[in-house]
């Protein structure tokens, strides 16, 4: 029995689905199996699976979404650990590694999560953190309280014991984009602590042309987890306010993630002008970060300007993150 059971839904994922198992394949930790479920591909995902099929396990079903096909992989899965990990993302060699150490030596522990670098078009963007900090033990309630805030765990990031779908039930399928963030509240939920391991230990892709479309259902499904919640619970006035409070937050963080993400879309295709009027309409919405002062600044420029200060700090970025990627002896060039 393998220890731990790799999930990877795919769909149409012929232009990354080599790369991915190729960031499996090359973890430290080699007790594993591979659980693809081709959620209902019609590109070429299936014939270039057929050389891996010694190494993975291939179950197709119909097209139902991510979280449809995370759940396939979960019923057929036969390790103590799952771990999931979509079509186009990738993963560094020690993540299983870390992970399973303290999933063994810490059996309170229900779910460990690591920080991810963030790559688009090719190059490294930025990073989300460990939230949690430094290699700590976090209390259930502490968890709870901060996912009511946002959902902070990457589901690429994620090792979590296989017991928890067995006592808790399986993710969400109509909450489409969120439903990891609802099965993360339902752990801490039943009272399993949470570890954090500082390192980015994952690299979470991002595809411009379809963040905006993202943001919109991230919201309204975000939004109907915060009101099941408040129908579940008997929380009392000061919990109501906080749930009510983020719930507001959450809809100017999608409206201004919404928008910015449109202005990038338009700026990487040279449209200046356009790009700068969706801007300010997503700054309204959040105009006290130091990332949304000097935005600002930037598309104060004019489109001359502004073409080639984007090109030369997307440039910055990309050797910047590429750095810090090969301080844990891993490039890009690797996974190519």
């Amino acid at each position: 029995m393998p220890k731990v059971s790799v999930i990877i839904p795919v769909y149409n994922g012929e232009k990354y689905i080599k790369q991915t198992l190729f960031s499996v394949f090359e973890q430290t930790f080699k007790d594993f199996e591979v659980i693809l479920v081709d959620d209902g591909s019609q590109d070429k995902t299936k014939e270039i699976l057929k050389k891996y099929n010694k190494k993975i396990r291939y179950i197709y079903q119909e097209n139902k979404g991510t979280a449809a096909a995370r759940n396939t992989g979960i019923k057929a899965a036969k390790g103590e650990y799952i771990a999931f990990l979509d079509q186009d993302d990738l993963w560094l060699p020690q993540k299983l590694e870390e992970q399973v150490r303290i999933l063994d030596k810490k059996p309170k522990v229900g779910l460990v999560f690591c920080g991810s670098f963030l790559l688009c078009e090719g190059r490294l963007i930025g990073f989300f953190h460990a939230k949690l900090g430094v290699t700590s033990t976090i209390p259930a309630k502490d968890v709870f309280n901060q996912l009511i805030e946002e959902n902070f765990i990457p589901t690429l990031t994620v090792l979590l014991r296989k017991e928890t779908f067995d006592k808790l039930g399986f993710l969400r399928e109509d909450l489409v984009g969120t439903d990891d963030h609802e099965m993360w509240l339902r752990v801490a939920e039943y009272g399993y602590r949470f570890e954090a391991v500082r390192k980015k230990l994952a690299i979470y892709r991002i595809h411009p042309e379809a963040q905006s479309r993202r943001f919109k259902n991230m919201y309204q499904n975000t939004a109907k987890i915060y009101d099941q919640l408040l129908k579940r619970y008997r929380f009392d006035r000061v919990q109501k306010k906080k749930i009510q409070q983020a719930k507001k937050r959450i809809y100017l963080n999608y409206k201004k993630g919404y928008y910015w993400a449109k202005s990038n879309e338009l700026l990487r295709k040279g449209k200046y002008l356009k790009a700068r009027q969706l801007f300010l309409k997503g700054f309204g919405y959040n105009c006290r970060s130091p990332k949304a002062i000097f935005n600002l600044i930037l598309y104060s420029l004019s489109p001359r300007l502004l073409g080639g200060a984007y090109s030369c700090f997307i440039k910055i970025k990309g050797i910047f993150y590429g750095f810090l990627l090969s301080l844990q002896g891993v490039s890009l060039k690797d996974y190519a």
